[in-house]
């Protein structure tokens, strides 16, 4: 699984936009309490698998509303990696303006 919907009330509550590009850490269990009419059994199941570690969530004003990717722990760590972490787009050598990637994933 790599990605995950807040509603607009957790959007609200969570202080993260709904429309636009956003990212936040939250715990598992605080995204799974917090959906009022609860997530399937397949999201319900892997929050409950992280149960209190916290979750890097992403997403670009280009993604559907409400939907944030997950961002893998291991690939948050690797300041000197040749491509973003979160959509592949390799570093333009040389180009010290947002980590060197040529797109917007990291301008938040």
């Amino acid at each position: 699984m790599n990605q995950i919907y807040l509603d607009r009330e957790q959007c609200e509550k969570f202080e993260v936009e709904y429309f636009e590009s956003s990212s936040t850490t939250l715990r598992a269990d605080v995204i799974l309490a917090s959906k009022f009419s609860g997530y399937d059994k397949v999201h319900t199941d892997f929050l409950q698998a992280f149960q209190s570690r916290d979750i890097m969530l992403m997403r670009n004003r280009s993604d559907a509303p409400g939907w944030y990717r997950i961002v893998p722990p291991q690939k948050l760590v690797d300041p000197v990696q040749d491509a973003c972490p979160v959509c592949g787009v390799s570093r333009e050598p040389g180009d010290p303006v947002h980590g060197g990637f040529r797109c917007d994933c990291w301008q938040r």
